[in-house]
C-alpha cells in the first residue's frame, strides 16, 4: 500500500510539473517594428532569431526574466526588455510588437 501511495504521489507531482511548465507565456513568434511594420524579428523555438531590418541578420537569443539578449555570429550583442507582447530595444528604444 505504501508503494502505491509513493507512486501515486510521484505521478501527481510529475503531472503538475508538466502542467505548470505549459502555463508560461512563450515569446517565440514574429514581432514587427511599431514605426516600420515592414521590419520583422522572428524568435524561433530553437533559441535563434531572424531579423529582417535593412537586410537579414541571424543569431541567437536568450531570455532571462524580462530581459532579452540578441547575439549575432560576429559577437554583436543587443539587449532589450519584454513586457507582454512587446520587446523594447535598450539602445534605440525601438518597440517590436508580436503579431
Amino acid at each position: 500500500m505504501k508503494t502505491y501511495i509513493k507512486y501515486s504521489t510521484l505521478i501527481g507531482l510529475i503531472t503538475a510539473i508538466f502542467l505548470l511548465a505549459g502555463c508560461g507565456k512563450s515569446h517565440v513568434g514574429t514581432y514587427v517594428l511599431d514605426n516600420d511594420p515592414g521590419r520583422h524579428l522572428e524568435l524561433k523555438s530553437d533559441g535563434t532569431f531572424l531579423l529582417e531590418n535593412d537586410g537579414t541578420q541571424t543569431g541567437t537569443y536568450k531570455i532571462e526574466g524580462q530581459t532579452v539578449t540578441l547575439t549575432t555570429p560576429m559577437g554583436i550583442v543587443t539587449g532589450g526588455t519584454i513586457d507582454g507582447d512587446t520587446i523594447t530595444i535598450t539602445e534605440d528604444g525601438g518597440k517590436w510588437t508580436k503579431k
